[in-house]
């Protein structure tokens, strides 16, 4: 299927899981005319943010879009990226823990340094400056947040988006809490001291560490974006197109989640 997907941050995971199950994939960017990028590209589907809503019951109650249209579907949690899954191990990221977004808060420099003091290798990625020793510039792609986060030992979530994906790579995420959420026992810090104090003990108890993984991994193995991706062609009638991703699911990522 020729397929746009408006370019942000519900969009990005949505268009890989597309692109990975063969789709053809155009972004549409706000700045640019849908109704140009329409009548150029003729798509069988367009995807779109929830801002857009309004944008887009206008041009369907105009005629002018005849193709079916579906907006992404928002989540308190969102699904794994399948596309950060497969990236692979890499020396250049290899690493006891990393803290990893496009922008982080200072206080995740202030947790490598502690970290570092702590006698663990530390790396550090993001967009904006931190003035970190163990900044080592940004993440430009999926696959390189997923090279980053299969390299790691431990995933240090500052900015609480990271979890599913670490699972699904099979890997330990320590999420902050300032309230009292629903997690996996050991995985939920309050202080820098806690996160020292965690990251210690898994990695000095390869048993607890392996249980979690395991554990981890079969909860996220049902909350992907291919499930999420097939629930979009199920709602548009679309049977064949859900079977087929659920198909590539299946036979290339589920043996990973074992």
């Amino acid at each position: 299927m020729k397929i746009i997907c408006e370019h942000g941050e519900l969009g990005h995971p949505y268009a890989a899981t597309l692109q990975y199950c063969g789709h053809d994939v155009i972004f549409w960017m706000t700045s640019k005319s849908l109704i140009d990028l329409y009548d150029e590209t003729k798509p069988d589907l367009i995807l779109y943010e929830p801002k857009s809503q309004v944008l887009i019951q206008l041009l369907l109650q105009q005629s002018v879009l005849k193709c079916k249209t579906r907006q992404f579907p928002i989540y308190y949690t969102s699904p794994a990226n399948p596309a950060q899954l497969i990236g692979k191990e890499e020396e250049k990221y290899k690493c006891d823990i990393v803290l990893l977004d496009h922008t982080l808060p200072p206080q995740a420099a202030e947790i490598a340094e502690k970290l570092f003091e702590g006698g663990f290798k530390v790396k550090l990625f993001a967009g904006n400056l931190l003035n970190s020793p163990f900044q080592l510039g940004a993440l430009t792609s999926y696959k390189e947040y997923g090279a980053a986060i299969a390299s790691s030992k431990i995933v240090v979530d500052v900015t609480g988006r990271w979890a599913l994906t670490a699972w699904m790579n099979g890997k330990i995420c320590l999420e902050e809490s300032e309230k009292d959420l629903d997690s996996l026992d050991g995985t939920v810090y309050n202080t820098i001291e806690d996160v020292i104090h965690i990251t210690k003990f898994l990695l000095d108890n390869p048993k607890k560490y392996a249980s979690l993984v395991k554990q981890n991994k079969e909860k996220v193995a049902s909350n992907t974006y291919f499930q999420s991706v097939g629930q979009i062609f199920e709602s548009l009638e679309l049977i064949e197109e859900k079977n087929r991703v659920l198909k590539v699911f299946d036979e290339k990522i589920r043996n990973l989640l074992r």
